[in-house]
């Protein structure tokens, strides 16, 4: 799937996901690999685009039995990596009920991080790749 780089159609990546997934997947499984996928979309238009209608954001799902892998590219802006590397071991702690002092940043790499088994990042030739795994957790008899 490739879509411009407008936040209207995140949606509509999220949706293609969860439809996708939804004879291989339990329904928890799903719901995180969709809010993965939307996470890393939403990351790439506001972060690498800078919100700029003008990009292109490229989709890439590969199903199997076991596993999903999903892959999204994009020649924006490359990604900070420390910001990858840290956010996979880092707790990030705060109050839900205090809507005032909830962290700006970090949170979207955050959930990938916690709702997906592995998290690769590259920059190469100007084109950024986000590769996302998750295993299912119950494997096909």
């Amino acid at each position: 799937m490739i879509i411009s780089s407008e936040l209207e159609n995140v949606g509509l990546v999220g949706r293609a996901v969860n439809k996708l997934c939804s004879d291989l997947f339990l329904e928890t499984e799903i719901w995180n690999i969709e809010l993965a996928v939307v996470e890393a979309v939403t990351n790439v238009i506001k972060h690498s685009y800078s919100k700029k209608p003008n990009g292109t954001v490229k989709i890439i799902l590969k199903l199997g039995h076991e596993i999903v892998q999903i892959t999204i590219q994009d020649s924006g802006v490359s990604l900070d990596t420390g910001l990858i590397d840290l956010t996979g071991g880092n707790v990030i702690e705060f109050d839900p009920k205090d809507r005032a002092n909830l962290p700006e940043g970090g949170m979207g790499l955050y959930l990938i991080h916690k709702t997906m088994d592995k998290v690769n990042y590259l920059s190469k030739n100007g084109v950024n790749t986000l590769t996302l795994i998750k295993q299912r957790l119950v494997p096909v008899q």
